[in-house]
């Protein structure tokens, strides 16, 4: 890895998921509807696809790369997989299944808009609940991350790269 920095400019990076390649896409979705996934195709499909989308961002003159979040789908059930303490509870007749209850407010304001272009992800068993000492137990998953972001930005210019985490809320 060559890092370099800019003296004389604001570095650029970007926020939120990047586009995920459809053999990815289909490997993530099968395993958080909870359908057996072939982790020699999560295997294979996570580094290649990670590699694939560092060199577009630095393609496109970013200087702080990431890993696109490839290997997750959403914040919800990157806790899930990553930290014990937690349980999934059904949810009760009436209650938001949804997990992304923040945007429950625009939802009401512009249906139109939610029903076309927005699928909230749906853990499959209801939604978590905290039922003793949060513990992160991740430490492989964040290995592999690490790993496959390394290799990405291998002999690629970039001045850093991070990983995204999930915030405190």
């Amino acid at each position: 890895m060559q890092l370099m920095r800019g003296d004389n400019r604001i570095l650029t990076t970007h926020a939120g998921s990047l586009p995920r390649p459809e053999n990815l896409r289909a490997v993530l979705a099968a395993r958080n509807e909870g359908r057996p996934v072939d982790r020699a195709a999560l295997d294979a499909a996570l580094p290649a696809a990670v590699g694939d989308i560092v060199a577009k961002q630095v393609a496109c003159g970013l200087d702080s790369v990431n890993d696109g979040e490839f290997g997750k789908t959403n914040f919800t059930n990157y806790v899930m997989d990553r930290v014990s303490g937690l349980e999934l509870r059904p949810v009760a007749a009436g209650e938001e299944q949804y997990l992304l209850s923040m945007i429950e407010r625009d939802k009401r304001k512009f249906p139109g808009y939610f029903e076309l272009n927005y699928r909230q992800p749906v853990i499959p068993g209801g939604r978590p609940h905290v039922v003793g000492p949060l513990r992160y137990t991740g430490q492989a998953q964040v290995a592999r991350d690490i790993a496959n972001l390394k290799s990405a930005i291998a002999g690629k210019h970039v001045a850093e790269a991070f990983l995204p985490a999930n915030t405190p809320g």
